[in-house]
């Protein structure tokens, strides 16, 4: 596991900030929705996908920005590397990194979700064909 740090400045139980709330709306596979959700819910979401019927988690920020701006992930199995993907306004600007983790997808959210603006150098990102 890498240095949740880097994006955002949140690692896994680090108390307090489990109960942050972040400024997105979150979208499970099965319908769920979440507004203004706290880090330490997010992680539980993250934790538990991969299981049939629970492959994803969609993530779109708060801040009225339309709906080319968002950020998702997706797990084939419970014991499988996480595929993260963040779309930045357009399909030429949709890109995927795969993270092994849930507290490195956790941490990528927290960052992406705050906009600090250095969750984006912490992965090898790729510009995915739509």
């Amino acid at each position: 596991m890498g240095d949740d740090t880097a994006a955002g400045g949140w690692r896994a139980g680090d108390g307090a900030e489990g109960d942050a709330v972040l400024p997105v709306v979150v979208r499970t596979e099965g319908g769920d929705e979440y507004g203004g959700i706290a880090v330490a819910v997010l992680e539980g979401l993250l934790r538990r996908i991969g299981a049939a019927g629970d492959e994803f988690l969609v993530v779109e920020r708060v801040a009225g920005e339309s709906d080319e701006w968002y950020a998702q992930t997706r797990r084939d199995g419970v014991d499988t590397e996480y595929q993260v993907e963040f779309r930045d306004g357009s399909a030429d600007r949709h890109y995927v990194a795969w993270m092994d983790a849930a507290d490195e997808v956790l941490a990528f959210f927290v960052g992406w979700a705050r906009d600090t603006g250095d969750w984006r150098g912490h992965h090898a990102w790729e510009r995915l064909k739509l």
